[in-house]
């Protein structure tokens, strides 16, 4: 490469007859100028505008015959700018991949949640979504079909498609099978900058859209096993009722009169009454685990002991039946029997203060599965139901709340229903 006779010192007239007798032996390696400027051009990752001055004419005449370069000279400014942007690009969509793969659970708004439910309640039809929902409903419903509804190649158009990525990945490896390396820059390695972008986009916005809706399916997997688990221990209550004179489950023939929320303590502890369906064989320890309640235990044994150890075990608050009123299963009104776990007692307990109108906490605060005598059960969004009722307070707490502040303390651990209608579950 430029190679010039005179530049070295040499002409043609300088060579001896011996000299041109001997056979000449090939030398394959670059020019000692050509190799330094070669190896800058390496180094500055093919950007000549970051080559030394003194070595960017030899970098640029080696770069293009040795196939290195592709833009042409005065195009080094655009090149770069789209080098640029490429990179700015892979690095913003890195960044929101890394920041969705590493929430723990992307969560929707409180309003789409419920359209979002509504929805899948309905058969995934936002037609049949309340009035309120239908628009949330709908909009949920384009995301989805964006994601689940593209259009699916025929098995013609797959086996083209096969064949012609097949083909191309061939073309690619013979292209750079053919492409000359060089040992001071490494292997190098090419790859298509417009496709990896386009996947990388694809990718972070799929993960974005799909994983909020597989966290509402997870979530209504839950209610579905919530609710399972409600109808096995109304049948439960209806079988302990039928050998014990209509009697719901008590641990002890006492009273009480002790602090009911101290799980642990079967003579006083509310949770043994209702853990008396495990321990008589009414009813499976995994029919009192929801699966909304982490620390649920299902790994005790109901043949020696009589209650959960500690609250956070205890999955559903059943209706708190010390006091001077304890109904039947055949109570002429329909009562209240057991809820998802109290969102009330726990707080209390640890004398903190709490809303008197949150939701359970097994299902992230948006409703609780009520069970009553009758057998049926729902699954309420509010804590106070139709008649007024408010779920976690006897109703001497309900008409001492100050309504202003939807805030109230002093809750026990004695207080008991004053009526049979009066619902009061714990803990």
């Amino acid at each position: 490469m430029d190679h010039n006779p005179q530049q070295h010192g040499r002409t043609d007239t300088d060579r001896s007859p011996m000299h041109d007798a001997q056979p000449i032996e090939q030398d394959d390696r670059l020019h000692q100028d050509d190799a330094e400027a070669l190896e800058a051009l390496i180094d500055a990752e093919y950007d000549l505008g970051r080559v030394p001055e003194a070595l960017r004419p030899r970098a640029e005449h080696a770069g293009r015959v040795l196939g290195l370069l592709e833009t042409e000279p005065g195009e080094w400014a655009r090149a770069e700018s789209e080098a640029g942007l490429t990179r700015r690009t892979l690095a913003g969509v890195g960044s929101a991949a890394v920041q969705v793969a590493s929430a723990h659970e992307p969560e929707l708004s409180i309003d789409d949640q419920e359209a979002l439910d509504a929805w899948v309640m309905s058969g995934y039809d936002a037609r049949r979504t309340p009035t309120a929902l239908r628009t949330r409903a709908t909009q949920l419903e384009s995301i989805a079909a964006i994601v689940l509804d593209a259009p699916h190649p025929t098995p013609g158009e797959r086996s083209a498609l096969i064949e012609r990525t097949l083909a191309a990945v061939q073309r690619s490896e013979a292209e750079r099978a053919d492409r000359m390396t060089f040992p001071p820059a490494g292997p190098r390695r090419t790859f298509n900058m417009r496709d990896l972008v386009s996947l990388a986009s694809v990718a972070a916005i799929a993960m974005a859209v799909v994983l909020p809706i597989m966290g509402a399916a997870r979530h209504q997997q839950q209610l579905n096993m919530c609710a399972s688990n409600m109808a096995s221990v109304g049948g439960a209550f209806g079988a302990y009722a039928f050998d014990h004179a209509d009697r719901l489950p008590m641990a002890t023939a006492g009273i009480g009169g002790g602090v009911w929320w101290n799980v642990g303590t079967p003579r006083e502890s509310n949770s043994a009454n209702l853990f008396n369906l495990a321990r008589h064989g009414y009813a499976k320890l995994g029919d009192l685990a929801c699966p909304g309640n982490p620390t649920a235990s299902t790994d005790l044994d109901p043949a020696s002991d009589r209650d959960w150890r500690a609250m956070p075990q205890v999955s559903y608050s059943y209706r708190i039946m010390f006091g001077q009123t304890r109904p039947s299963l055949s109570e002429p009104s329909r009562i209240v029997l057991m809820t998802d776990r109290s969102p009330v007692v726990p707080r209390a307990a640890a004398g903190e203060s709490f809303n008197p109108w949150a939701n359970s906490q097994n299902h992230a605060g948006r409703g609780q599965h009520v069970l009553f005598s009758d057998g049926s059960a729902s699954f309420e969004r509010e804590a106070v139901l139709a008649n007024g009722d408010n779920l976690w307070l006897p109703a001497s707490f309900e008409r001492a709340i100050d309504r202003a502040t939807r805030r109230t303390t002093g809750l026990r651990g004695v207080e008991t229903p004053e009526s049979v209608n009066d619902t009061f579950v714990g803990p």
